[in-house]
């Protein structure tokens, strides 16, 4: 679901199975065994109207591909987004959302998704390089294909970014010949609302959700405003620096570490100390999550909590006396300091 949209005989597949497990605990269930409609059990429980929030599959595969979409607009650090977004992305060879005979199936699966990300965003516009002119909501409260329509049927480029649109608008040669009446009226009123715009090519453009003063939760830590590197993500974040003050003897000073690697190097050979490690990493990126898909700030000692949940669970599994001791030891440590945080 990050990567390909499910066939829809798929999704059907798995929410039989979901129903079935919910309402009967059996691998299958009839209509009778159905209380309500499946849409009403996905409906959002803070919403009312009878909802459990259980995820729509659906729409959550579609969300989990916006990421992608986010990447071709703004890639991050990794080389892999660079080279994904000078691939699909806008080049002097193609405008981000035209269609090429060489697209893949994947990519076509993701870029359908394109108008979704734009009628739900608002972009603050600066190098106007990752912006589509026509397309994208960034000047006023309306896009301006909706706002100049007749002009807007005569581009040849209808998602040309902003700042190839602003530097060939006088040429007027991303346009069809002989504007229409109503086209020249629009195109002297374009011209009038651009004379205010100034891009600054130093700056990248930033990629809001409409609505909201949240910006998209993509190459942004979803707790501050840095980079979202992995660095600063498990370890360096302000909003996680108490968790890890906290746990010391895991590490004495994990945000201050180079490296993921550090952190595991601190005891190589102790395979319950990077047991340990783990279940603290993992429920650091589960609060990420929580705070990117459903905009729920946790507590810190959820991590905690959680991390001490799965390393008790962990020792029942461990045929080793002196581990499971020493991983008892380490759960009875975490579940005293999730009291004190």
């Amino acid at each position: 679901m990050d990567a390909v949209l499910l066939p829809a005989g798929t999704i059907q597949e798995i929410d039989q199975q979901c129903r079935a497990f919910f309402w009967t605990g059996e691998e299958h269930a009839n209509g009778g065994n159905c209380k309500v409609a499946w849409d009403i059990v996905c409906a959002p429980a803070s919403k009312g109207g009878g909802g459990l929030g259980f995820r729509c599959l659906r729409t959550h595969n579609i969300c989990l591909l916006l990421k992608h979409l986010a990447k071709v607009h703004s890639p991050g650090l990794p080389p892999w987004e660079s080279r994904f977004a000078a691939s699909y992305g806008w080049s002097p060879l193609r405008d981000l959302g035209d269609v090429h005979h060489l697209d893949t199936p994947v990519w076509k699966d993701i870029s359908s998704g394109l108008d979704l990300l734009r009628s739900s965003t608002k972009v603050a516009v600066d190098k106007g390089r990752a912006t589509s002119f026509w397309l994208d909501l960034w000047i006023g409260t309306d896009t301006l294909a909706s706002r100049f329509p007749a002009l807007f049927s005569h581009s040849l480029r209808p998602n040309i970014p902003v700042d190839a649109a602003i530097l060939t608008l006088d040429g007027l040669s991303t346009y069809r010949p002989r504007l229409s009446l109503s086209a020249q009226l629009e195109f002297g009123d374009l011209q009038i609302l651009l004379s205010t715009v100034v891009l600054d090519l130093q700056v990248p453009d930033v990629e809001w959700v409409n609505s909201t003063t949240r910006p998209l939760p993509r190459n942004t830590c979803p707790f501050c405003d840095l980079p979202e590197t992995r660095l600063h993500l498990f370890l360096q974040c302000a909003s996680i620096r108490p968790v890890w003050d906290a746990l010391q003897p895991l590490h004495p000073n994990a945000p201050g570490c180079p490296s993921l690697v550090h952190p595991a190097a601190h005891s190589p050979s102790d395979k319950v100390h990077a047991s340990v490690l783990i279940a603290v990493l993992s429920n650091i990126w589960k609060r990420r999550n929580a705070m990117v898909f459903t905009n729920t700030l946790e507590d810190l000692f959820r991590i905690v909590e959680r991390s001490f949940a799965d390393i008790y669970l962990w020792s029942h599994r461990c045929n080793s006396q002196s581990k499971k001791a020493l991983l008892n030891d380490w759960a009875v440590m975490l579940a005293h300091l999730a009291r004190n945080l």
